[in-house]
């Protein structure tokens, strides 16, 4: 029996090889480019399909003084195609809260940087910063005398603070 090698086979065979490298190769580039788009795309995708949420918040009063409850608002944050889920708020002295409203009450003057980060239900996430401006002021302990029906006087001890703004003067009760 005697064996030819034709230089067709041989060529044949090389081609083959070479189309077998040439799928590796182009699946490899495929693979890489799909990991690079991924890596590049998704993310935009995902605010492409849900929407990139926008956090807002207003506070009042606007020029809180030290023990006064300072109200916060963040009811007009939106999303336009998903669910806001949570509303985390720090107020720059270590305290927080969650929730579309929250309450805080900052014990001395100074400026605060207060956050609010929303975060939707698909896991995109808005932050937003405002800077509350305590105002300085004294906090006092007050003797307040009250009579009642029958002639009998108490004296009602209560702290107040005592407050200079906008060129006036005010006290208001603490902890009532």
């Amino acid at each position: 029996m005697v064996v030819r090698c034709t230089g067709k086979r041989m060529l044949s065979q090389a081609k083959g090889a070479n189309n077998l490298h040439s799928v590796q190769a182009a699946l490899l580039v495929t693979i890489s480019i799909i990991f690079l788009l991924s890596i590049l795309l998704i993310p935009g995708c995902v605010r492409l399909i849900w929407g990139t949420p926008q956090a807002t918040f207003t506070f009042t009063p606007g020029s809180p003084y030290p023990y006064q409850p300072v109200k916060f608002d963040a009811s007009a944050c939106f999303s336009e195609k998903d669910k806001i889920t949570q509303y985390a708020w720090t107020f720059g002295d270590g305290g927080s809260a969650s929730g579309t409203k929250a309450q805080h009450v900052f014990t001395a003057p100074g400026d605060y940087t207060v956050c609010l980060t929303i975060t939707t239900e698909h896991g995109q996430e808005a932050s937003v910063t405002y800077t509350a401006h305590i105002a300085p002021g004294l906090v006092a302990s007050m003797v307040y005398p009250i009579t009642q029906g029958n002639n009998n006087t108490i004296q009602l001890c209560k702290t107040i603070f005592v407050g200079y703004l906008r060129n006036s003067l005010y006290a208001v009760p603490v902890g009532w």
